[in-house]
């Protein structure tokens, strides 16, 4: 969570042709690409908002992804203190997690013959497949 003053906006088109705005905010330029959140934010200038942000690996880019309600704020503020972490060394498992349960879903809706599965065996094999992918792109 990141609480940001809205300062001003500017609606742009990315090369692919795709509309988007980018804020002014307290933090720096941020884009954004839903539409909802774009008039949210817009009826925000001048405000401050409770926000989820996106960063480039680079840190070159930013994106507000999601603007917290009050109830989601106070929860994301009781998480990060509860829980803080050294920099550098935050692991998202629980991402992980649902995207091994999403592989894992998705093998089941495959299974032809229910007395041959072998559960354990797919869930080492949809785990296995989020660990290759999460490699490629590290």
């Amino acid at each position: 969570m990141v609480k940001l003053k809205i300062i001003s906006h500017e609606d742009k088109t990315s090369k692919g042709g795709k509309d988007y705005t980018r804020f002014n905010t307290s933090q720096g330029w941020m884009s954004v690409f839903e539409t909802e959140i774009i008039e949210s934010l817009k009826n925000s200038e001048g405000k401050e908002v409770d926000v989820e942000v996106a960063e480039s690996d680079d840190g070159k880019f930013k994106n507000i992804r999601k603007i917290l309600t009050d109830e989601e704020s106070s929860k994301a503020e009781t998480v990060i203190s509860g829980s803080m972490k050294h920099k550098g060394t935050y692991e998202p498992t629980s991402m992980y997690v649902s995207y091994a349960k999403d592989v894992l879903v998705e093998l089941l809706h495959n299974v032809k013959d229910w007395n041959t599965v072998n559960i354990d065996a797919l869930i080492e094999q949809s785990i296995k497949a989020v660990k290759q992918a999460r490699e490629a792109f590290e």
